[in-house]
């Protein structure tokens, strides 16, 4: 039979096992990370962030005009 320290060991581990898990899929955690590392690198280089922003706005709008000419015809 196991000692009372292997299954506190084991307990343990699976319990970080469970929190890197979650850490992962916490989709609200991640969105906050990808947010405050681009408010961070626009702090440090406003001008590149503006121009990838600038650039992924043309390219929404230009999908939403090709889409839109497609369901149109």
């Amino acid at each position: 039979m196991p000692s009372a320290d292997d299954l506190d060991a084991v307990r343990n581990e699976f319990a970080d096992t469970l929190d890197a898990i979650e850490d992962r899929f916490d989709l609200g955690r991640r969105w906050r990370d990808v947010s405050a590392r681009v408010r961070a690198r626009a702090a440090e280089q406003p001008i590149p962030v503006t121009a990838v922003a600038v650039a992924g706005v043309a390219v929404v709008s230009l999908g939403v005009v090709l889409v839109y000419r497609v369901v149109r015809h």
